[in-house]
């Protein structure tokens, strides 16, 4: 099985609580995020560069993990100090 595939079926709706509507333009919410992390730690990237690289390297996986389009070095950086802690419990 795939590490996306993986990621797709363990990190849904049902595991991450929704968060509260806010003021703005959407962002990708959490669901998508921890999916990007968790993804990002079965394929052993540690860098917030590395990991965008390899999204738009393999375009495929970024449609699998349910993304439209390549986040933003600075955004995949900020959501690693937003769900450290959530990460290091499950890893």
């Amino acid at each position: 099985m795939e590490a996306c595939e993986v990621v797709r079926l363990l990190v849904n709706k049902a595991i991450v609580s929704a968060e509260p509507k806010r003021r703005g333009n959407p962002g990708y919410g959490r669901v998508r995020a921890l999916r990007v992390l968790i993804y990002a730690r079965l394929k052993r990237l540690d860098n917030d560069t590395r990991i965008v690289e390899h999204l738009k390297k393999h375009i495929e996986v970024c449609r699998a993990i349910g993304l439209c389009k390549v986040p933003d070095r600075t955004t995949v950086g900020r959501w690693w100090r937003r769900h450290i802690g959530l990460l290091e419990e499950t890893f």
